[in-house]
Parts: structure tokens; C-alpha cells; sequence
């Protein structure tokens, strides 16, 4: 397996479902496609299953702000044929599978791996806007002993049927009430913590 990954420079980032922060991509992904499934589905979220392959199509053909590109034309090399111009030819589909399919497609690969790279780029540019945008506006608030702070709740400690897809459809909050900070200190040489 570790060849495999090598040959094909991917790289492995191991992740738990209690640490998804870990993997910041799919969970990106992943929130974008349940808010498309939320949008599909309205009153009737138990249908999810039926639905997900279609609203998973729409998300790999759909481009992306960040590359410019569909996640399709970046693995596949070509933009996709959606199945309404299977069942009614259009130039396009006529063209892709006419004599000349093997040649246009030879080249349609070897311009993927340039338009990986143009999507990159494109890609780390608008992080960069981003982060400079962020940068402006941030205001540093170091806390001390007495502020209140808000104490996240662990995914053991929610109810299952609440959630983004639970049948109960109700919102989870992540944070419980307020509480104030404890902060380590020295008393004497000794560190000890003070809760106030």
C-alpha cells in the first residue's frame, strides 16, 4: 500500500470521526454537500440515501470558487457530459464520440496535469486574499483570570437524533452555557489552578 501511495504522491493523513478537524478538506466537502442535501430535501430528511447520488454530481460538476475548475475536469482531465446530452446528441457529445475521440482525449490528458497546476495556483492566491482580509479585520483579545468563555460539547455527549440529518431535525448546540476560566498559576513555587 505504501508503494502505491508513493507511485501516485498521495498523501496519507489518518483522521478519527472524533478528530475530523484532522482531515479540514473532506469536512470542507462534506459541509457543502449536506447543506445541498438539507436544501434538497427540506421536510422529508430521512430520504437522504436516495438522493445523495444525485446531489454528489451536481457537487463534482459544479466549479469550485477556490480552483475555477469542477473537481471532474481536475481528476478526469475533461469536462463532463451530463446525461441530458447523452439522450439528445449535442455537438459536443457528437464530437467526443466521433473517430476522433482517442486523439482529443490523449490531449485532454496531457493538458490535465496543466490545469491541475492553473487551479492550484489559482487556489493558493485565494487563500492568500483571504487570509490578508482575515488579518485586517482580526483583534487580538488575550483572556484572563474571571472572563467567561464558552465550553464545547463533545460528539459523545449529543443526542444522535439531533443533528445536521437526524430525524428530530433540531439544530445541535456546540457550546453549553457559559463558564469563567481557570487558569494554571504559581503560588509559592507550585503551579495550582484558580477557577473563578
Amino acid at each position: 500500500m505504501a508503494k502505491f501511495f508513493e507511485k501516485w504522491r498521495i498523501k496519507r493523513i489518518l483522521s478519527t470521526p472524533y478528530h475530523p478537524a484532522g482531515n479540514g478538506q473532506a469536512e470542507s466537502s462534506n459541509k457543502t454537500i449536506l447543506n445541498i442535501l438539507k436544501k434538497k430535501l427540506e421536510d422529508t430528511k430521512g430520504l437522504w440515501p436516495k438522493f445523495l447520488p444525485e446531489v454528489l454530481w451536481a457537487y463534482c460538476t459544479t466549479p469550485k470558487t477556490s480552483t475555477g475548475e469542477t473537481s471532474y475536469s481536475l481528476v478526469y482531465g475533461t469536462d463532463a457530459i451530463i446525461p441530458v446530452e447523452v439522450r439528445e446528441p449535442s455537438l459536443r457529445y457528437s464530437n467526443e464520440s466521433g473517430s476522433n475521440n482517442d486523439e482529443n482525449r490523449r490531449q485532454d490528458l496531457n493538458e490535465a496535469e496543466e490545469q491541475r497546476d492553473m487551479a492550484y495556483v489559482r487556489m493558493v492566491a485565494q487563500k492568500q486574499q483571504a487570509e490578508r482580509y482575515y488579518n485586517k479585520k482580526a483583534k487580538i483579545r488575550p483572556l484572563k483570570v474571571g472572563d467567561y468563555v464558552l465550553k464545547a460539547k463533545t460528539q459523545a455527549t449529543k443526542d444522535p437524533r439531533e443533528g445536521k440529518l437526524g430525524k428530530l431535525g433540531r439544530a445541535v448546540q456546540n457550546y453549553s452555557g457559559s463558564k469563567q476560566r481557570s487558569i494554571p498559576t504559581r503560588n509559592n513555587g507550585r503551579e495550582t489552578t484558580t477557577n473563578n
